[in-house]
């Protein structure tokens, strides 16, 4: 069977990484491609805009747990205090299907060998640049309330992803910070994707 195409999408916290990728996803299946929608399951408070099984599945420490002792072939990652997880079973695009996946920065390589053998790979980065970093921070200063890591650990991670010229991914997204342009450029970037891939 033709292997499905799974994108990841990786950006340090705050950056838009689930707001784009379910934007595209829904731009694709409006396009009339088969989306393989997958919805992580994490321990880590909700976000006053984020919906329960849109952009997370949010669960308790002790119940993800149970999900994932009794099945096989999950995809778990602890970032700071809290747990992220996907099921290998609902996550593998087949045929035709797309996935975009949001990952965080560190886990590419893991994740591309992980799902190497089941789906063909592509990433997008998306980077912070110099003229949108103040905008991102206070997004972020936003954020810190629900548990995130502090700027100066984000500010890091980015750095070395751009220091060492984006290794391991595929595209790099560069966002302006206009959320309705930035959706549009960004599913822009996963049809030319796509349309490279087939």
């Amino acid at each position: 069977m033709h292997k499905g195409l799974m994108i990841l999408v990786g950006g340090v916290s705050g950056v838009g990484k689930s707001t784009l990728s379910n934007f595209a996803m829904g731009g694709l299946e409006n396009l009339g491609y088969e989306v393989k929608r997958c919805v992580p399951y994490t321990t880590r408070p909700k976000r006053s805009y984020e919906v329960n099984g849109d952009d997370y599945r949010f669960i308790t420490n002790d119940d993800l747990n149970i999900l994932v002792n009794n099945q096989d072939d999950w995809d778990v990652e602890e970032i700071g205090s809290y747990i992220f997880a996907n099921s290998k079973n609902e996550t593998i695009p087949k045929g035709k299907e797309v996935a975009i996946i949001p990952i965080h920065p560190h886990s590419i390589t893991d994740m591309k060998e992980m799902y190497a053998s089941d789906a063909r790979i592509k990433s997008i980065y998306i980077d912070i640049m110099d003229e949108i970093i103040e905008k991102w921070m206070q997004t972020y200063k936003n954020l810190k309330r629900s548990g995130t890591r502090p700027i100066s650990a984000q500010l890091a991670i980015q750095k070395v992803v751009s220091n060492y010229n984006y290794k391991g991914w595929d595209y790099v997204f560069k966002p302006k910070w206009n959320l309705k342009y930035d959706q549009l450029q960004f599913l822009k970037m996963v049809e030319n994707i796509l349309h490279s891939d087939y």
